[in-house]
């Protein structure tokens, strides 16, 4: 069984600065919740009890997020405000642990810096921009989880990509499939169209055998001088080591504005509070 689950929130957000100059992208907020909680909350789903959260040395606003909050707690049961109180209370209620990432060496290093908190466990990995929204199915970690008991191979997260779109992904090369599950020998990460073998493209959520850190222990750099995990994991598809599962749920890419957008929209359209009059009011646009 999976036990620990490792979420990466090491990167510095480029893409939406200056906002992330001091606020970590992984806070930014869809509607009233920031990304990395909707994510805590999916590793919760998954039954998963401890978290490992890899972050660099200036992201002391998720610890903030993830910590009791005495005085604010005693405020708003002093004043009756008993709905913020549980939404508070309930930010997380698993066990997190905080790992620095003290250099930016790449997406394989960070899950490197893991190894002494995941022990000899087995874990789900997820990349910290990327919402899952399954609503009341089964939770994407979940679903790799169940996926990864079944075969005892590293378990790589697909869905269909769009030709036009697959290139900024790394693309499974398929030899087989069982149902949703398919077996691979190799990912090309962002493909010529040349190289473009399927299209299902790698989208942020693993369940990874405990392997994984003897292959990065002897890792090579990759692209951009960097020890990338799509490199560790090219290494344990070619020896038949690793599955990819096209899992249910929409995943909404918050690294980009787009996805960002798209987010705050949906999930504003599905909240309780005010999905009908933002439904409303979106009728009402004319560009």
């Amino acid at each position: 069984m999976v036990k620990k689950a490792v979420i990466l929130a090491g990167g510095m957000g480029t893409r939406f600065l200056p906002i992330t100059k001091s606020i970590p992208k992984e806070m930014l907020p869809v509607v009233n919740k920031p990304a990395l909680q909707y994510i805590s909350e999916e590793v919760e789903a998954a039954g998963i009890k401890s978290l490992g959260i890899v972050i660099n040395d200036d992201k002391e606003a998720i610890k903030r997020h993830f910590r009791p909050s005495p005085k604010l707690e005693a405020f708003l049961d002093k004043a009756g405000k008993t709905e913020f109180l549980k939404a508070v209370k309930d930010i997380c209620n698993i066990e997190v642990e905080f790992i620095i990432q003290k250099e930016a060496l790449g997406s394989a290093h960070a899950v490197g810096c893991t190894r002494e908190f995941i022990g000899k466990d087995n874990f789900a990995l997820l990349n910290g921009d990327d919402v899952m929204y399954t609503g009341a199915g089964v939770s994407v970690t979940k679903q790799l989880c169940e996926c990864f008991n079944k075969y005892k191979k590293t378990v790589i997260g697909v869905q269909p990509v769009p030709r036009e779109l697959i290139v900024k992904y790394g693309v499974i090369n398929i030899l087989r499939n069982e149902g949703r599950t398919y077996f691979i020998d190799k990912i090309v990460e962002k493909p010529s169209p040349a190289e473009i073998c399927s299209d299902l493209a790698s989208l942020g959520r693993y369940v990874m055998d405990n392997c994984i850190f003897d292959v990065i222990k002897d890792l090579k750099p990759g692209k951009g001088g960097e020890l990338q995990i799509t490199d560790a994991l090219n290494i344990l598809a070619a020896g038949g080591k690793a599955v990819a599962y096209d899992f249910e749920g929409r995943r909404y890419d918050l690294g980009a504005k787009q996805g960002y957008m798209e987010a705050n929209i949906e999930y504003g359209l599905r909240d309780k509070e005010i999905g009908e009059t933002l439904k409303a009011y979106l009728k009402t646009l004319k560009f």
